[in-house]
């Protein structure tokens, strides 16, 4: 999704089929949901002139968006971020982007 302007807040509402069909709010981090920012998990390697690989070091982004434990998102700056939901050992993704208001 997108945000037009710095600031702006959207609350993410994950949820969760049964295997009878029923489905359930699982947003909360009670009902064992997870948030994180794919910038937080990103690696730079970096490779020397001869081929070989010397480290892999974080990669520090200026983040254009937080997210809270309960998945509650902030644009904080112009740019794009991947945020990951993970439950019960599945994960999905959403993109989001923050661009500057007009």
């Amino acid at each position: 999704f997108q945000f037009t302007g710095i600031g702006q807040q959207y609350q993410l509402d994950v949820s969760a089929q049964l295997a009878n069909g029923d489905e359930i709010n699982i947003t909360s981090h009670t009902a064992g949901t997870s948030y994180s920012l794919l910038s937080d998990n990103a690696t730079v390697t970096a490779v020397g002139s001869n081929g070989v690989v010397e480290g892999a070091f974080p990669y520090q982004a200026e983040k254009g968006i937080s997210v809270s434990s309960d998945g509650f998102v902030e644009a904080r700056g112009v740019g794009q971020d991947t945020v990951l939901i993970s439950n019960s050992g599945k994960t999905t993704a959403v993109i989001v982007t923050v661009k500057s208001p007009k």
